[in-house]
Parts: C-alpha cells; structure tokens; sequence
C-alpha cells in the first residue's frame, strides 16, 4: 500500500459509511384527523367519494378534501440518494472530497490493441514467406506478451482521482498515461450530469468567461458509479442537481 494510501486509511471518518448506507423515501399517504377533537378516523368513517368523514368520537361531520390536495399537486421530491458502489473510494479531509477508481481504457492502450491485429497479419506472413517462426515472435507474441504481464501487474494501480476543495476540482490519471492533470475553478462549475455513450460518462457545465461548455470528468462502465460521482460532486459543492435537456 503506497504511504497516502496509507495516511488515508488511517483518516477515514467513521460515520462516512453509515452516511452512505442512509436511504430516505419519501412518504406518499396521509391520515384523516377529525377537526375538533383530532381524532384519526378509520376508514369506516370516512367517504372516499364525497370527501366526508364522521368522527367516531365527537361525532361531528366534516369535509377533508383540503387533506388531499397534496395527491391533486403533489411536491417534486428530491432524487433518491445512490449508496456508494464497489470500486470506488471516497475519503474526506477538512473541505476536501477526494474520489478514485480505477482507470478505464485510455486512448494509448486503446491504439495498442488496435495495432495487435495488423503486427500480428504481419508477422505472420513474415513467418510463411520466410519460413521461419521468428518474424511473428518478434512483431506480435512478444510485444503482446509484455503489454499483457504490464497490464496484469499495474492493473489496480491505474486509478482515476477527483478532488475538490472551495476552490478548486481536480482530474488526475495515476499513472498519468501522457494525460495531464487538470483543474477547474468551482465558481465557474454549473452543472453536473451523466450520459450513456456505451460506457457512462460524467460530465460538467462550466463558463470560464467564454461560454458554457460541456467537460467530461470521467467514464465508468456503469450508471451507478456515474450517477454517484455526480451527486458526491453536487453534494460537496452545494450545486443544486437539475435535469440537463441537451448533452449533444
């Protein structure tokens, strides 16, 4: 375990995980209460139809459809809360979130798996013509050989870290795979959605001065982790999550 792997275990806020267990549903009924005495009626003494209920207690004789116009215009409640998925590690510390998981496939490993097929047509019609096994064990099953140990090896190694603070989110690749590291200003942060393009993608609204524009914060293989690192992200800088129309 690399040493702020460490520090961070050691640091981690107990409560956190209780937090992230916590799942609010919203209530969606109410109970018809006599107005004079406010005793609860059963439903024996209630009139579904004409909206009039008879108190078994005190007997008096009342209207409730005031009671029921909250079914009629019912209040948008707020998105349910997604528990924290495996495979993804959240740590606090003071005013910062830090989110991290593993790396999907980057544009060099996916160039490096394109080459395969073509170094591996060569070779072997390297081998056939000259006759000689040596050509494809050069071009393809050793090139291919190392890129699969190296994979295998650095596999959980190769993760994806969020952070933010008040001031600013940050994108880091570990190791960075000739990505750079990136930084956003918070204040200029609008919004943050999700988007299925196969894989799912996080993305922001920012204005720098220019113009909105739509960045990509990161890709995971499913909508939950998704829609998790959006609402961590909103959470964290007080953003209130609203639908996003247009994501072209």
């Amino acid at each position: 375990m690399e040493p702020f792997e460490e520090y961070k275990e050691a640091h981690k806020d107990p409560l956190l995980t209780a937090i992230n267990e916590r799942v609010e549903l919203s209530k969606n009924y109410t109970q018809i209460c006599c107005p004079k005495c406010d005793s609860e009626l059963s439903s024996e003494e209630i009139n579904i139809q004409e909206k009039i209920g008879k108190c078994g207690t005190c007997h008096v004789v009342f209207p409730f459809g005031d009671q029921l116009k909250q079914f009629k215009n019912p209040k948008p409640t707020s998105k349910q809360e997604i528990i924290r998925p495996e495979g993804i590690e959240m740590f606090y510390f003071k005013d910062e979130l830090e989110l991290s998981f593993k790396q999907p496939v980057v544009w060099i490993e996916a160039v490096f798996f394109a080459l395969s097929l073509p170094l591996y047509i060569i070779g072997l019609g390297r081998s056939l013509v000259d006759k000689s096994i040596w050509p494809i064990i050069l071009l393809f099953l050793i090139p291919a050989s190392l890129g699969y140990i190296y994979s295998r090896i650095r596999k959980n190694k190769h993760r994806l870290y969020i952070s933010a603070n008040k001031d600013y989110l940050t994108i880091q690749h570990r190791p960075k795979k000739f990505i750079k590291d990136k930084e956003y200003a918070c204040k200029d942060i609008i919004q943050l959605y999700t988007h299925n393009l196969g894989n799912w993608q996080v993305k922001m609204i920012i204005d720098e001065g220019e113009g909105q524009k739509h960045v990509v914060i990161a890709t995971t293989e499913s909508a939950t982790k998704a829609k998790f690192i959006e609402q961590e992200i909103e959470a964290h800088l007080n953003i209130v999550d609203t639908p996003v129309k247009d994501v072209s």
